[in-house]
């Protein structure tokens, strides 16, 4: 198993685009599957790093965001062979505040896997006192 939690700050720059950057901690466990002479420890089961986050509007509730991300630290034994990676998906707005979504998480164009995802947004429209 595989997690990640991620915290964007987005900023609409027009009708159809939203950039940002934000933060995501990743938790894969199971390292002594995939090595069996390596001890689990929080340096090598977690990892962090730095997005930064470009979103196209495609329709009124469905998104496409793309991403790269810089490790602030990484472990190469659970496949961040890269010190960056790609992110790429979709993301559906189903309620005033609500997503869901899936993404792919690659490094240097190789998946290294699916993020099924459930948001919250903070909403500051600009438009209302």
């Amino acid at each position: 198993m595989k997690a990640t939690l991620s915290i964007n700050y987005l900023r609409q720059i027009n009708y159809k685009y939203r950039v940002g950057l934000g933060l995501d901690v990743f938790y894969s466990a199971g390292i002594q599957d995939r090595n069996p002479s390596v001890e689990a420890s929080f340096s090598n089961t977690v990892s962090t790093a730095i997005v930064g986050t470009w979103e196209w509007n495609l329709t009124k509730r469905l998104y496409a965001p793309i991403g790269i991300g810089v490790y602030l630290n990484r472990s190469e034994k659970n496949g961040e062979s890269k010190p960056y990676y790609e992110r790429v998906g979709l993301r559906y707005r189903f309620a005033q505040h609500y997503t869901a979504g899936v993404t792919i998480k690659a490094h240097a164009g190789r998946a290294d896997f699916f993020e099924w995802s459930i948001g919250y947004t903070f909403h500051k429209d600009k438009n209302r006192l």
